[in-house]
């Protein structure tokens, strides 16, 4: 499991690199909906627990482009913005894998 993880880690560095290059309109306005209640926050498939399925949902949105962003549910864009700052970027890939790592 540990050696796993480790490999995720050093797959996810280079990722985290290049968003760091990405300029601020990459990061999706998060809109929420008031109707919406996330129980969990980052866990975005709704199967109760955040894991890596969550973690690859929320990155793949990150690196979507605006159109695909946009198609996103409410209950995703809340779920995935779990610093609720109001846009999903890299600070809520890295909170989904610090709540996936238990920190």
């Amino acid at each position: 499991m540990k050696k796993s993880l480790i490999l995720f880690l050093a797959a996810l560095a280079p990722l985290c690199a290049w968003a760091d290059e990405q300029p601020a309109a990459a990061a999706a306005e998060v809109k929420p909906d008031i109707t919406t209640i996330v129980e969990v926050p980052g866990d975005v498939n709704k199967d109760g627990k955040v894991d890596i399925d969550d973690i690859v949902l929320i990155i793949n949105h990150y690196l979507a482009d605006e159109a695909t962003q946009a198609e996103a549910t409410a209950y995703f864009r809340l779920a995935a913005n779990i610093n609720q700052d109001k846009k999903i970027d890299i600070d809520d890939i890295v909170a989904a894998i610090n709540i996936y790592l238990g920190k």
